[in-house]
């Protein structure tokens, strides 16, 4: 089996991960024009930080957005099985809860 990794900083890696796979360095919000034929293909592309979210909200949605549309024609290219995972719904649920709680419980001291 050989492993594939597709990111646009591959030194954000571990060299022993590196080391263990296969790097092809682009964005996923850019068309993923590669000859491989994927088995399985995992879309985990988001900007996991709510500060970036905030801060760069059309690229958080590009990454998603984008993201899955190049990941889904690259799975119909390859006839594979795809996953999308988007870590981004784990936060902003993380965030609704805190800004509830906090609501629920300031004073406005």
């Amino acid at each position: 089996m050989k492993l594939y990794g597709l990111m646009r900083n591959p030194n954000k890696l571990s060299e022993e991960i590196r080391n263990e796979i296969e790097v092809i360095r682009q964005s996923v919000v850019d068309p993923i024009d590669t000859d491989v034929k994927f088995d399985y293909i995992l879309h985990t592309a988001s900007p996991a930080s709510p500060l970036i979210m905030k801060d760069d909200p059309v690229g958080t949605i590009g990454a998603n957005a984008l993201g899955a549309w190049n990941t889904l024609k690259l799975a119909e290219k390859s006839n594979s099985r795809l996953s999308l995972l988007f870590q981004v719904v784990k936060y902003m649920e993380s965030h609704t809860k805190i800004k509830r709680n906090l609501q629920k419980t300031y004073t406005g001291l």
